[in-house]
């Protein structure tokens, strides 16, 4: 539980083309694979991509001609196409009627990247080549992602006449779905007179469907991400801070009796392990992740007495006394609040402020997330007491189902506590960049905001399109207890589903302490959607029976990825110092961690990802907002 709260606690572009105001249209193949009555097969399925710019919001169409003849899978994934293809132009989607029309029936997000580089040539008026088409999912970071049906979809684009074939990088070999037999999928294209060419991002789909290069932004060099003086001395004062914190909480451990050291011992050696991490990476001048360390062994150690003390509870069934503590501990509802209305009054003068407060918003929606969590258990529990009735039960039943109530109630504490912590660290850090810089913009701060939403929204609809109906098939359940299950027991999700549903509240605000909050919970959103998107599905991420996340299915892919994500941050870097003078100390700090995590397990990998994806997001908002000089 406790590697639960910490995870969720520490989750914690060329210039632009000229477009011309009128409507362009692209015709692309698309490749389709399916399961016929004479076994699987490829299909091509003709689209037509059409722009047309107009005031106004962003507005995008699929057109069929077929009743659902083009599923939900389908449609998330020509959102995130146009956005993405905005995204890579730099380009806002404002103004912009974009439509897709489908002639057949399709659905799945294989066509992603052939719609983002399709989309991406409409916006430029370019035409694409007609002897080309691909196949690949595209991810929300721009990377593309695995499919299946390659060799199929092959023999089908070579019957058509097609002479070059686009695939995901890192899939050279599939398995056949019948025969289970290896096809080397480029001696498979050579035999049908295919030119096969791996693509590992937008970029190289952009250049296979053109013919033209994109050219890709300049990056800033490693060294300038590195977190300034005045930042190391913040994130060693902080260290300090949760140095008590750890200290205390082994204190309170060695004054436990044996037996219930024993109950928590686990939970205190991963903190200590955290520790021990934390001196080890700052002896070596590395404060980042030794900062990143250090705040997980405070979770894990912070207020171990209250924690026996909860153990003793549910140890002993003590109903009651475990429903008077989570009562006492949801009183950290009250205080997530009472923060959030704290820095809704702040001030804001300049980039660095509001770069500043999206930080503190951050914290404050983690710790509403953690609170939300709390509250389930304690509503389930709730409901366990009201129907509980010993009369004909066994002793041994009436164990079962008290010990059940008890380890809820024990949950529900313990996450409300782990809220209190996150706001008391949240009033208590400093600012990592001084408060001097550029002025921002609030009519910029505001259509980011907005923007960023749609963006957010449409990744968790397309991560829901996917594995939603992916655990509901599995399951044999309908589509909403799925979603129910997901929002329960996956805290990423929930995490993200509650920042978009946050974002969306505020979309009619005309507040500019409403807008910064939107922006923190959309971009939060979009992250935490990404990361999603990326573990469960493009790298399909195995856990061991820990909960530990120890391989992905594709290596390639996830080397692929952190590559793409480094140099994004980068690019978003040197935007940034162009803008404003420099890189934003929180998308340093972000980045220093991203760049010694990538070296790690499995797990700091993924984490990785998300760091890099974080910095290059505080960057991008830094640049975007900043006032034109």
């Amino acid at each position: 539980m406790r590697a639960l709260i910490a995870l969720t606690l520490l989750a914690a572009c060329a210039g632009s083309p000229t477009l011309r105001p009128t409507e362009s249209a692209t015709p692309l193949t698309a490749v389709a694979y399916s399961s016929g009555p004479t076994g699987p097969e490829g299909s091509l399925i003709p689209l037509e991509l059409r722009v047309r710019h107009r005031p106004g919001p962003a507005s995008v169409a699929v057109f069929e001609d077929f009743s659902s003849g083009a599923g939900e899978q389908w449609r998330a994934s020509t959102w995130i196409a146009a956005i993405q293809a905005a995204r890579i132009l730099d380009v806002p989607l404002a103004g912009k009627e974009i439509s897709v029309s489908v002639n057949g029936l399709i659905d799945g997000p294989s066509a992603g990247a052939l719609m983002t580089a399709g989309l991406m040539a409409t916006l430029q008026n370019v035409t694409p080549r007609t002897d080309v088409t691909m196949t690949g999912t595209i991810n929300p970071d721009g990377t593309v992602g695995p499919v299946g049906g390659i060799a199929f979809k092959m023999e089908a684009a070579a019957a058509a006449g097609k002479r070059f074939f686009g695939l995901p990088a890192g899939l050279r070999v599939e398995r056949h779905p019948t025969t289970e037999q290896a096809i080397d999928l480029f001696a498979h294209g050579a035999r049908l007179g295919l030119r096969v060419v791996e693509l590992g991002d937008v970029y190289d789909a952009y250049t296979l469907l053109t013919g033209e290069p994109v050219q890709r932004p300049d990056a800033i060099e490693p060294r300038a991400m590195m977190p300034s003086a005045y930042a190391e001395r913040r994130m060693q004062l902080e260290i300090a801070q949760y140095e008590h914190i750890v200290r205390e909480g082994l204190t309170q451990y060695q004054r436990e009796p044996e037996a219930m050291q024993q109950v928590l011992r686990s939970s205190v050696a991963f903190g200590v392990q955290s520790w021990q991490e934390s001196e080890r990476y700052v002896r070596q001048g590395l404060t980042s992740i030794g900062h990143s360390r250090a705040l997980r062994a405070a979770v894990f150690l912070h207020d171990v007495a209250a924690d026996a003390e909860l153990m003793r509870r549910v140890a002993a069934y003590d109903v009651p006394g475990l429903s008077r503590r989570a009562q006492q501990m949801a009183s950290a509802q009250q205080h997530v609040q009472t923060y959030a209305q704290e820095l809704r009054t702040a001030q804001v003068w300049s980039v660095n402020d509001v770069i500043g407060l999206l930080g503190r918003y951050n914290k404050a929606l983690v710790a509403n997330e953690l609170a939300a969590r709390a509250a389930i258990d304690q509503r389930v529990a709730a409901a366990m007491i009201e129907r509980f009735d010993p009369s004909g039960l066994s002793e041994e039943q009436v164990e079962e189902q008290v010990g059940t109530i008890g380890v809820r109630l024990g949950s529900a504490a313990t996450f409300y506590e782990a809220a209190g912590l996150v706001v008391a660290i949240a009033r208590q850090q400093g600012r990592f960049q001084p408060a001097a810089g550029t002025p921002y913009d609030v009519a910029k701060l505001r259509d980011l905001a907005h923007s960023t939403t749609v963006a957010a929204k449409a990744v968790l609809d397309y991560y829901e399109s996917i594995i939603v109906a992916e655990l509901a098939a599995r399951h044999g359940v309908s589509e909403a207890v799925a979603r129910e299950h997901l929002y329960v027991n996956d805290a990423e999700y929930r995490g993200a589903f509650e920042s978009v549903r946050t974002a969306l509240n505020l979309r009619e605000s005309t507040s500019i302490a409403d807008s910064i909050l939107m922006l923190a919970a959309a971009e939060r959103a979009y992250v935490v959607g990404s990361f999603l998107v990326m573990r469960d599905y493009s790298l399909a991420a195995q856990k061991n029976d820990r909960g530990d996340y120890v391989a992905v299915q594709n290596d390639l892919a996830l080397i692929g990825a952190l590559g793409a994500a480094d140099e994004s941050a980068r690019r978003a870097g040197l935007a940034a110092t162009e803008r404003i003078g420099g890189v934003p100390e929180e998308a340093a700090i972000a980045y220093d961690r991203a760049r010694i995590e990538r070296e790690g397990s499995v797990e700091d990998r993924l984490q990785a990802l998300r760091n890099f994806w974080t910095s290059s997001q505080v960057s991008r908002t830094a640049s975007i907002i900043a006032v034109d000089r």
